[in-house]
């Protein structure tokens, strides 16, 4: 699958983007002749020490077994390419990558020299050199990075852009990238409209109000109280039947919740509606849970593609676009999912379980309380005209 190429330094700036702006997929189709990726096998599970066993769940959950090898003190150049032909970026456009790298043995963490060049004239277009120590995380990891193409580039855009990477650490592993997620940053634009104040649970019904109910404000966010004695879900008081959900959450270690979706007031909601799955896949308490219960996931019903958080404590941008029988996960830039509610089940749900919620059209959105501190902010919604027809033939918004 395509390289991801994730730029580890910029975590900072990405913590508090403004409200009303979200990330647009950009789809990758691999690299072109010019760039060779090698088979490198998945390791075997099998370790006994907690740590290794993490480590060795993250490198599962991070690279494909193909990926691009960089030596030390070399560079390889990666062409941005779609399915019509070269990614054409936008003079004065804003954009967010993301990508995993590693190393094949432990002991070792390579430092990234990263540029997005223009293909026509080499022009730089952006830059970030190797700064700072590589976090401890361990040796694989997904970076992030945001840049904004000069306004002035035009020219230089028409034969498309690439990454530029060079392996600038020490020592004498390879570094190894793979899956490299590339999104535009986008204003919200017309009908798009806040479910959440930053103050108050105005508009939601459920577990809302003091200290002991399940969800309480804070610092602009609402979060999940781990100290609740009564209580479990949060819905807005409207509902809606196709629409694309924007919001921003962050996840404690182990941290589990969940966004409702077409729910009724009453009832489960991963049955009695839908449920997309809020999880910190990546925790030891999780290593053995079915691929239907992983983040991004349609709980019991329709698996989600693992690997595109942001570290644990940090925040995820996240959209869901729910559109007559299909629904899209868009995670940081990535999207994890996009199915087909109706072929999900052709041959019977993945829990073995009755989901009536499958037949609903419409309901409510809301946060499935499990009991863990996680936090929700910047929450927005987009109403759309009802439709049936696939994500695929619709322009997300």
């Amino acid at each position: 699958m395509p390289v991801l190429i994730d730029l580890a330094c910029c975590v900072l700036a990405l913590q508090s983007p403004p409200v009303a702006e979200h990330l647009v997929p950009i789809p990758l189709d691999g690299w072109g002749a010019a760039v060779t990726e090698t088979t490198v096998p998945l390791p075997e599970g099998g370790a006994a020490e907690p740590g290794a066993l993490v480590e060795l769940a993250r490198e599962r959950e991070l690279r494909d077994e193909r990926v691009v090898v960089v030596e030390p003190g070399r560079s390889v150049r990666l062409p941005l390419r779609g399915t019509g032909g070269p990614i054409r970026l936008r003079p004065g456009g804003t954009y967010e990558c993301s990508w995993a790298c590693g190393t094949p043995a432990p002991g070792t963490r390579p430092a990234v020299d990263l540029a997005v060049r223009s293909v026509r004239d080499r022009r730089i277009l952006w830059e970030r050199p190797a700064t700072g120590t590589d976090p401890p995380e361990g040796r694989w990891r997904r970076d992030h990075a945001r840049f904004t193409i000069p306004g002035d580039a035009g020219p230089s855009l028409l034969d498309g852009v690439e990454f530029h990477v060079r392996h600038a650490g020490s020592g004498t592993d390879a570094l190894h990238l793979d899956n490299l997620v590339l999104a535009e940053v986008v204003p919200d634009g017309a009908g798009v409209r806040t479910l959440f104040d930053g103050r108050t649970l105005e508009g939601w019904i459920g577990s809302r109000g003091g200290e002991q109910e399940a969800f309480v404000v804070r610092d602009g966010a609402i979060h999940c109280n781990p100290g609740a004695t009564f209580g479990s879900n949060l819905f807005t008081e409207d509902q809606y039947e196709d629409f694309v959900l924007h919001l921003e959450f962050r996840l404690p270690p182990g941290g589990n919740n969940g966004i409702a979706l077409r729910a009724p007031l009453e009832g489960d909601p991963a049955y009695a509606g839908l449920e997309a799955q809020v999880l910190d896949t990546i925790h030891p308490g999780y290593l053995t849970i079915k691929p239907w219960q992983t983040h991004g996931s349609i709980y019991g019903v329709a698996p989600a593609r693992r690997g595109f958080h942001r570290p644990t404590g940090q925040w995820n941008r996240q959209t869901i676009r729910v559109a007559g029988r299909n629904v899209q996960v868009i995670l940081n830039g990535a999207t994890i999912l996009d199915v087909d509610l109706d072929l999900a089940v052709e041959a019977g749900t993945l829990s073995g379980r009755e989901h009536p919620g499958l037949r609903r059209r419409t309901g409510h959105v809301g946060f499935c309380g499990h009991g863990d501190p996680v936090s929700f902010r910047n929450i927005r919604l987009l109403e759309l005209a009802p439709t049936d027809r696939p994500l695929s033939d619709r322009t997300t918004p």
